[in-house]
């Protein structure tokens, strides 16, 4: 009698990996008694077809999720260079309307400013 099947006789029903006798491939092993009679049903696949599945959506779903990834980064970059651009902008539109056009000095919106906070 071969290990595999003494192991089968003995736990009745289960499941456990191991070396095909016959092939010599790693598989995994799942049996059981059908009632009383002297019968066993086994099922034996080998890991890799198990595992195949698995493995071809592993791989999907961690190139999906690293494409999201590399798509969130180049995101976070270009609104950094938004917000950047926005700044400089505005801190340009903020020099511009405190100073007069025609003399370049500052307008009555800075005198007003700076009587409040000398006031305060």
């Amino acid at each position: 009698e071969r290990p595999n099947f003494k192991r089968m006789l003995r736990e009745g029903n289960g499941s456990f990996q191991a070396t095909s006798t016959i092939t010599g491939k790693d598989r995994l092993y799942t049996f059981t008694t059908v009632g009383t009679l002297p019968l066993i049903v086994v099922v034996a696949l080998s890991r890799e077809d198990v595992f195949a599945p698995w493995k071809r959506a592993a791989l999907l779903t961690s190139g999906a999720t690293g494409i999201l990834c590399i798509g969130l980064l180049w995101l976070a970059w270009m609104l950094r260079r938004e917000l950047r651009r926005r700044y400089r902008a505005e801190r340009v539109l903020s020099e511009l309307a405190a100073t007069d056009a025609l003399t370049g000095l500052a307008n009555r919106r800075i005198l007003d400013e700076r009587l409040r906070q000398e006031w305060d």
